[in-house]
């Protein structure tokens, strides 16, 4: 009887190391497969939030409505994609031709993102748009995610205070 209960608890604690393991096995393939997913987005469509591209404003308006109501806006924009995230789709930028205006786009809650190969196309988001304060940690991890130089990077040593815009439904065309 002795025996049998140390080969049960001996089992036991095999099937809970067991499961622990698989259960690490399968978040590694869980967080493969969002790469996987952020690979394969297709170039144009609809990310995030359903909605909609009529009665969408230019970008550059919002400049303007943020200085009648500081405290945020909420709205919705188009303008073309200058920039993707490369890592993984998670923020897009959008400017003017004559490079003049720009706006940062984040996606809601990071529930979404992007193609990485969308620069060049003309995007509509609707979301908020507030001032907000860039510290120089995020300025430097986005300067790294453009891929500028360390030299570049080590130039960033002051917050910027400027237009963010959190998105909660992106389409592409």
């Amino acid at each position: 009887m002795k025996n049998f209960i140390q080969y049960a608890f001996i089992a036991v604690l095999a099937m809970g190391i067991y499961s622990c393991t698989s259960e690490k096995k399968s978040e590694k393939k869980d967080s493969l497969d969002k790469k996987d997913t952020v690979a394969k987005l297709p170039s144009t469509g609809n990310f995030g939030a359903n909605i909609t591209t009529e009665g969408a404003k230019p970008f550059e308006t919002v400049f303007e409505e943020l200085k009648k109501n500081p405290k945020g806006v909420n709205t919705l924009l188009t303008g073309k994609i200058s920039d993707v995230c490369q890592n993984k789709g998670c923020w897009m930028q959008v400017e003017t031709e004559d490079k003049k205006q720009s706006l940062h786009i984040t996606f809601k809650d990071y529930g979404f993102f992007v193609p990485k190969d969308a620069a060049g196309k003309t995007a509509f988001f609707k979301g908020i748009a507030k001032y907000d304060t860039t510290t120089v940690e995020d300025l430097k991890k986005m300067a790294k995610e453009e891929g500028k130089s360390d030299e570049e990077i080590k130039k960033i040593t002051k917050p910027e205070i400027n237009v963010s815009f959190v998105a909660e439904g992106v389409v592409i065309k």
